[in-house]
């Protein structure tokens, strides 16, 4: 993991000149002591421009205050069943079980309080078509998982001092093709589309695991609906 000190040495200027421009764009809503050097720098190494950062930190702004995020602390909340956000339970009700009764559709879990997040997907037990049929768009809980993995990795950035990324790791064991539902592939690319600039360098890689032959062609489809910078992750 790169050291956050070097890398805002290195780019000292460049993380200024983004600063002055939110701070333009958004005099209102930047916050020199929440939104500092680390915030931004997450940006730049993303966007590799300095308007093109500004623009989407100040984006992202507005998405933080329409959700009042930056006053809420949801570390000790983490996404699951036992979730305390409505609309975030109410996804994870809707994943099947396995033989023995466990939610294991989807996992979020840090194993190491000093390393990055990871997410585990069993894409099995993730019922496409229920999802797209039960929960309406303004109830998807997505913003809520990054947020809560962006607080986790912020967290151990800054106390490490190294740039700490999360990993998402996608099991087709027992997956049919038959559960594709492009409504639903649609929707989350859309997600991902609206999200790739409001999450920047939280990613490292995305695994697939398991997969059959088939899959490999859904892969092929998906390359075409998500952002490049999310396929490229794909290892």
């Amino acid at each position: 993991r790169l050291a956050v000190r070097d890398l805002i040495r290195k780019h000292r200027s460049k993380l200024d000149e983004i600063k002055q421009k939110v701070q333009d764009l958004q005099p209102k809503l930047y916050d020199p002591t929440k939104h500092d050097d680390l915030w931004m720098l997450r940006y730049y190494l993303s966007q590799k421009s300095i308007l093109k950062a500004a623009k989407a930190a100040s984006s992202f702004l507005e998405f933080r205050h329409e959700r009042q995020l930056d006053l809420t602390d949801i570390r000790g909340d983490p996404p699951g069943p036992q979730c305390s956000h409505p609309h975030v339970a109410k996804f994870f009700d809707c994943l099947d079980d396995d033989d023995e009764g466990n939610n294991d559709g989807m996992i979020l879990t840090m194993p190491d309080p000093l390393r990055g997040t990871i997410i585990f997907m069993r894409m099995c037990h993730i019922p496409q078509s229920k999802l797209q049929s039960v929960i309406s768009l303004e109830e998807w809980p997505l913003w809520y998982l990054l947020e809560w993995q962006f607080q986790m990795l912020d967290c151990v950035t800054r106390r490490t001092g190294r740039l700490t990324k999360g990993v998402r790791i996608l099991d087709f064991s027992e997956y049919r093709l038959s559960q594709n539902h492009r409504p639903f592939m649609t929707r989350c690319s859309e997600w991902g589309k609206q999200t790739q600039d409001q999450y920047p360098q939280s990613l490292s890689a995305v695994y697939m695991v398991n997969a059959p032959a088939l899959i490999q062609g859904t892969f092929q489809f998906l390359k075409n609906l998500i952002p490049k910078r999310f396929v490229e992750k794909f290892a």
